[in-house]
């Protein structure tokens, strides 16, 4: 069974209950899984967070589980926003800084909806179709 994990970070970049392990990121992606990256600050760390500090979690991300398993999870209700996106009108910025890292837009396509519509474009096998009954 595929699982779509939407709001989360890594958890040994900053120990918060809502993130993930590594081992957890590596049981996700050995299922078909997507791990969706969440611009909270909290999830960041304690004092105020920054644009650059989840790029930074991004670009970790991207290095230890590759591209073709991060996406963005975000939806802005509820959670305290980070300094430099603060809304969907900044995501330009994110665009801004994952270049700056090397990342090409094909890259920044997959982290901002290509992996998640891969995802959610799955088809159930018969396997899946058993767990329904």
């Amino acid at each position: 069974m595929k699982i779509f994990n939407s709001h989360t970070l890594l958890k040994s970049c900053y120990n918060h209950e809502r993130n993930l392990s590594d081992q957890q990121i590596k049981l996700l992606i050995a299922r078909g899984g997507v791990v969706g990256l969440t611009p909270v600050n909290q999830f960041l760390k304690e004092k105020k967070a920054t644009l650059c500090d989840f790029v930074a979690v991004i670009d970790t991300f991207v290095e230890r589980f590759g591209i073709d398993n991060a996406a963005i999870g975000t939806d802005f209700f509820g959670a305290d926003p980070l300094e430099g996106l603060e809304n969907y009108d900044s995501f330009e910025s994110l665009v801004a800084e994952l270049e700056k890292l090397g990342y090409t837009r094909i890259d920044i396509s997959k982290i901002f909806y290509r992996n998640a519509s891969r995802f959610f474009q799955y088809k159930e096998n018969k396997s899946s179709k058993k767990l329904k009954k």
